[in-house]
């Protein structure tokens, strides 16, 4: 008994001849929110003063396999201690990258530019959709990036019914409801970059283009999306964002507009913050005014966002 004991504590120390690189990373934030829905039936949603706490964490870890492979694995958790999405494994070499999971497609590879505040949403939404394959290509050209991604019905649900076992295994992260199938390129060049990306989804096409520009203590971005169906009900996005860096204080403008064929879906949304960084630490407060609502929505927020 004693040398079995021996043998298991032995084992518990031997460290593999493959061990990879395991890292965790993450972030937690706080913030005041007071958020004001003018014309509002609903008596509480006049003046909504409310606080929260967010976060999530990610296990990473990578290793060399040989042959020019590396292969890495990301869980992404959250602060709840559930299921945050993203969850990949990924796979590079001179074939290029293949990202396999509940990964970005190819317009969310490449989209929401200006969602640079911490609290309110800047970036485009409505024409991005989450993929079961995400496939860098293996492009000879410095500075150009291509994507391909796909996600069958249902891909990002995660669920195999496993009917030899009597059984099924499932762990939810999302249900797409019609196949996804898309495209992306990016191709940055000294201080600019400028991307484009198409994607079909059933019998609806997204597109997404934008461009990025940098000089000194400013940034300027813009990006303009669409989607469109067969029958053609079209809803036009575009979000245009700047800042301004001075040492760890940044000031940030941002201007988002949602165009829909349901006009009373229309949004216009000016947001205004201010960053300061204290190492990790991000002290932030924020504005926003929506028009073209009803009820039009304002708010102002105050927080900290801790990453690491």
């Amino acid at each position: 008994m004693k040398k079995i004991i021996a043998a298991a504590v032995a084992t518990a120390f031997v460290v593999p001849v493959y061990a990879a690189d395991v890292t965790v990373s993450g972030y937690m934030e706080w913030a005041l929110a007071d958020e004001d829905l003018s014309g509002s039936t609903t008596a509480s949603d006049a003046s909504n003063k409310s606080s929260f706490v967010d976060g999530s964490f990610t296990i990473s870890a990578t290793e060399e396999v040989g042959d020019g492979i590396t292969v890495s694995a990301d869980i992404n958790i959250s602060a709840a201690a559930g299921d945050d999405g993203g969850n990949s494994l990924t796979i590079a070499g001179d074939f290029g990258k293949f990202d396999l999971g509940d990964t970005s497609g190819a317009i969310d590879s490449i989209d929401d530019k200006g969602d640079l505040f911490k609290i309110i949403d800047n970036g485009i939404s409505g024409v991005s959709n989450d993929a079961a394959i995400n496939w860098t290509l293996p492009v000879p050209v410095e500075g150009l990036t291509a994507i391909v991604a796909y996600a069958p019905t249902n891909g990002d649900d995660n669920t195999i019914n496993t009917n030899a076992l009597g059984s099924s295994f499932a762990s939810q992260q999302g249900t797409i409801t019609d196949d996804v199938a898309g495209f992306s390129v990016r191709y940055t060049f000294g201080s600019v970059t400028v991307a484009y990306g198409s994607e079909e989804v059933g019998s609806v096409k997204n597109t997404d283009v934008n461009a990025q520009f940098s000089t000194g203590p400013i940034m300027i971005t813009h990006e303009i999306a669409s989607s469109k169906t067969d029958a053609g009900v079209e809803t036009d996005y575009s979000s245009t964002a700047a800042t301004y860096t001075m040492g760890d204080t940044k000031l940030i403008v941002g201007r988002k507009i949602t165009d829909s064929a349901t006009a009373s879906s229309d949004r216009e949304l000016t947001s205004y913050g201010i960053q300061h960084s204290i190492g990790a630490l991000t002290l932030f407060a924020e504005s926003s005014s929506e028009g073209k609502a009803d009820p039009t929505h304002e708010g102002a927020y105050i927080g900290a966002s801790f990453a690491f």
